[in-house]
């Protein structure tokens, strides 16, 4: 991970993501269901990524019994609540619970999950151009971290902290307040 940040800093351009093919889902999801198992198959937000629905195309190849045994559920929210909805609903299913279950107790918790980030530099924001440079090098300057939440809702803009310290405090003051 360090070499991959080191290199995000040095880099002109940012790197870029794409969603995993319609073919890998759909050998994933064969295979799976030839196992004899049921597929949950859980996705990052589509509000900022083409997985989920790239997910559900290759779900739409199957019919009948297969499909049934497949659920592709959008976690509606990214990184670490990503992997607690997953970590609970693998749980679930170690604890015997139906496709059924899992799915019902995902979509129960997913409005719920929330992803606070805190930005350590404005220069990756700036790189996306979303900001002017001038912007990002004042910013870091006066050490501006923006706080944000990212939830089912989408973005939501928490504040803009002087520090880490205090953007920290601004995070743990979001999770006392919900």
């Amino acid at each position: 991970p360090e070499q991959f940040y080191r290199g995000l800093v040095a880099a002109k351009e940012l790197p870029t993501t794409s969603a995993p093919s319609f073919e890998r889902f759909a050998s994933a999801f064969e295979q799976i269901l030839r196992q004899g198992h049921d597929v949950a198959c859980l996705t990052v937000s589509s509000k900022f990524s083409a997985t989920y629905g790239v997910a559900v195309q290759a779900r739409e190849e199957f019919s009948g019994e297969d499909a049934a045994r497949i659920r592709v559920i959008d976690l509606e929210t990214e990184g670490s609540s990503c992997a607690v909805l997953s970590l609970e609903a693998a749980r679930l299913c170690q604890a015997g619970a139906t496709l059924d279950e899992v799915e019902s107790r995902l979509r129960a918790l997913i409005p719920n999950a929330r992803f606070l980030a805190m930005l350590d530099t404005l220069s990756f924001i700036a790189k996306s151009g979303k900001i002017g440079k001038v912007q990002a090098v004042a910013g870091d300057l006066f050490r501006v971290k923006p706080v944000a939440c990212i939830q089912h809702e989408g973005v939501q803009f928490i504040g803009r902290a002087r520090g880490k310290r205090q953007a920290i405090e601004m995070m743990l003051g979001q999770f006392a307040q919900d």
